[in-house]
């Protein structure tokens, strides 16, 4: 049987560390526009009342306050109010670290900085904050962070993954798009529900495939016109995939 560990363990064991939640995911799309979304939120559940979370955007404070009634979070966040997609987060800490040290001067713990996305930004972010950094070389985020590439090394490290088929889409070929709809109706003859994936940014084509809506051509027309990238077909049972979603 396998013995897990909280989160903060696994970044730090020690209490006397501050950990710094920089959960942007803008660093890992150097071209954003209105369909990327920063989720730095994201963060604020996960992180316990000693630690600090740092948005790129303005914080819901409703939000916020549910979880907290809850017991969850922390009511040490910082909000830098982006009013732009410029910047990503660690740029806004490297141009103004003070609100940021601010909290670190209070708390008076020795800071880690750990952002969602491991750059070279996020690097010089940690350098800005007097901070250790909680990341990977740039190199080898590039590298797995690529749901495909990292596929590849589970199944080499006979780590068991989700079955599925890679595909690579050719927005500008017609043939490209037809073979992506066979594909998904071949699954569909034995399972009721596919979910498409991209290896990187999965809001764009995470969606479900359901038998009796079969106008997928021109559905796959749209999804080709916006994604370039390559797509992960992965196959549940319905059943399966409620499972997965209640844990």
């Amino acid at each position: 049987m396998y013995s897990y560990q909280s989160l903060r363990k696994c970044i730090s064991n020690n209490d006397n560390e501050l950990i710094i939640y920089g959960a942007d995911n803008f660093s890992q799309f150097s071209r954003r526009d209105a369909s990327v979304n920063s989720k730095c939120d994201r963060a604020l559940p996960v992180a316990r009342g000693d630690e600090l979370v740092v948005l790129r955007e303005k914080l819901d404070h409703a939000y916020h306050k549910w979880l907290r009634s809850h017991g969850l979070g922390s009511d040490y966040v910082v909000e830098y109010n982006a009013q732009s997609r410029d910047m990503t987060l660690s740029e806004l800490i490297i141009n103004d670290p003070e609100p940021v040290k601010n909290i670190i001067h209070q708390i008076g713990k020795k800071p880690v900085y750990v952002p969602w996305f491991s750059g070279r930004m996020e690097t010089e972010a940690a350098k800005a904050l007097g901070a250790d950094l909680f990341g990977a070389p740039e190199t080898a985020t590039l590298k797995y962070n690529d749901k495909s590439a990292f596929k590849t090394v589970c199944g080499q490290l006979g780590v068991s993954v989700v079955e599925g088929t890679l595909f690579e889409m050719h927005p500008e070929n017609n043939n490209n798009c037809i073979e992506m709809k066979n594909i998904i109706s071949g699954y569909l003859a034995t399972c009721k529900t596919v979910l498409l994936f991209a290896v990187l940014w999965v809001k764009l084509v995470c969606r479900y495939i359901r038998p009796k809506a079969m106008i997928f051509l021109k559905y796959i027309k749209k999804l080709r016109l916006a994604a370039k990238k390559l797509l992960s077909l992965s196959l549940f049972w319905t059943s399966c995939l409620f499972r997965m979603i209640s844990g």
